[in-house]
């Protein structure tokens, strides 16, 4: 058995990828009510009775927080849920009924920063290796419908030529100007 030495690129990406997946594991631990934290419910209250937006606020960050685990649509998810739990924890910390607790602020501004780490470490070439939900194109066979006989090329000389169309001719009156250059391109052009 042989061992391949990691390249310093993948070990990255895995460690990216664990990180994200934690991070996210938080936010759907707060959504569903196992960790005590801050939930987009304050911003659903504005519009819909409270039981009706402690539903809507748990199920839009667990599923942002879900988009954000499996790597789907990962950057907006990200910049999403960031937006989300800043302004729910800004309003639920420092609103007009907000405790000023400084310490639950900073601890969720200290995830929202991680998770922008998650938005921003994503570069083009790394979508195939940071998504757990991934669509890889193959090449497929390219087979004919019907089986192609081949013909015999000859470099023998048809015995009835046949021309479609005759190749048109240009007649050219020539030019009194005396402009040499237009002369002999029409003259090119004719032949």
């Amino acid at each position: 058995m042989t061992t391949a030495a990691a390249s310093q690129e993948n070990l990255n990406q895995s460690g990216q990828n664990l990180i994200r997946i934690l991070i996210s594991s938080y936010f759907i631990g707060i959504a569903l009510g196992l960790i005590d934290g801050t939930n987009a419910t304050i911003l659903a209250e504005v519009v819909m009775p409270a039981n009706a937006a402690h539903f809507v606020g748990s199920v839009v960050i667990f599923s942002l927080a879900f988009l954000v685990m499996i790597g789907m649509c990962l950057r907006p998810a990200a910049l999403l849920l960031a937006l989300t739990m800043f302004w729910s924890s800004y309003i639920s910390n420092f609103g007009p009924e907000g405790p000023m607790a400084i310490g639950d602020f900073w601890r969720d501004i200290v995830l929202i920063g991680s998770l922008m780490l998650t938005y921003v470490q994503t570069g083009p070439r790394s979508v195939a290796r940071r998504a757990m939900v991934r669509w890889t194109p193959r090449v497929r066979p390219i087979r004919p419908k019907s089986a192609v006989t081949p013909r015999r090329v000859t470099n023998e000389e048809p015995s009835t030529v046949t021309r479609l169309h005759a190749a048109p001719t240009f007649v050219h009156a020539q030019s009194t100007t005396g402009n040499s250059t237009r002369e002999d391109f029409d003259v090119a052009l004719a032949s």
